[in-house]
Formats: C-alpha cells, structure tokens, sequence
C-alpha cells in the first residue's frame, strides 16, 4: 500500500494567502514525504515567495488567472517530475499527521478490488457555515449519484489523488 518510494507531489494554489497557514500546510506534507508546489496566483511579494521557496516550489502566475489554470500548471510541473500521484489543496487545508497514508490506502483499497479508479476525493466539511458535500463517481465524464457506494463509504480525506497514467 502506502511507501514512501511513491513520488507524491501536492499542488497548493494560493491568492492573498495568509503565510502562516501556508507555511504550516506544507510542513504538514513534507513530514508525510509529499513534495510541495504553490501555484500563485500572481499575490506574493518577493519576501514571502523566498520564504516559501525555501521549503517548497514555488510558481508565480503574473495574475490571477484562476484556480483551474493555476492547478494545471502545478500539474505540469508535478509531472516534469515525474510524481506518481498529484494531491491538490487550498491554501488554507488543515491535515492530520496520517493524512496521506489513509488517503493512499483507501485509493490503493478501492483499486485493489477491481474498481477502475482514476481519483479519489473527500467529503467536505465547510467548518465556517456547518454543512457538508457528499461525493459522488464520476465515470466516463458524467456523475453517478447515490451510486453503490459500500467501498467507499469511510472516505472522509480533504483532498483529491490522482492517478497519473
């Protein structure tokens, strides 16, 4: 299941980020073995993007082309290399110190019976306003709700792995 001979790499977009949480989302995955990229959404100052090049990639978009754009390029540069599984957050995502291992253990879980699965995602909980989003499959470009979800009814991640074929 888990190893940390798995190249994990984790994409954090960030816009006006408060450093402090940046800091401490990063440092929670590099105790986990992921390797880090923040895709910035054209905010940081020079100071702050030194700093956190010191413990992680950093890429600075000119300006805020958006969070769709700005995880693609931290895909890009994911895949230069070579990760094996792509993990995204907001720059704000609070982790648990086992986070990535139950991430991946569910993923290699659920593949491992024979489901055909490309990404695994989270329920997510907005602790600001108290509601949640249940998941749903997503198969062949198209949703399935309320779908036979017995394998993977404990899956409460906060992120989404991806499988880079």
């Amino acid at each position: 299941m888990f190893n940390k001979e798995i190249n994990i790499f984790s994409v954090i977009v960030s816009y006006n980020p408060e450093l402090s949480n940046l800091i401490k989302i990063i440092q929670a995955l590099k105790l986990q073995h992921v390797n880090t990229i923040v895709v910035d959404n054209g905010t940081l100052n020079v100071e702050d993007k030194l700093r956190l090049e010191e413990i992680s990639y950093v890429l600075k978009l000119d300006s805020n082309l958006g969070i769709a754009k700005a995880q693609n390029v931290g895909i890009e540069m994911a895949k230069s290399f070579s990760a094996d599984y792509i993990i995204f957050f907001d720059q704000d995502s609070q982790i648990e110190e086992d986070f990535v291992k139950g991430l991946t253990f569910d993923f290699f879980n659920i593949r491992d019976k024979g489901v055909k699965l490309a990404a695994i995602g989270p329920v997510f909980t907005d602790s600001r306003y108290g509601f949640t989003i249940k998941f749903c499959i997503l198969v062949n470009l198209g949703f399935v709700p309320n779908s036979n979800l017995k394998i993977i009814k404990n899956l409460l991640r906060l992120a989404l792995l991806f499988l880079q074929e």
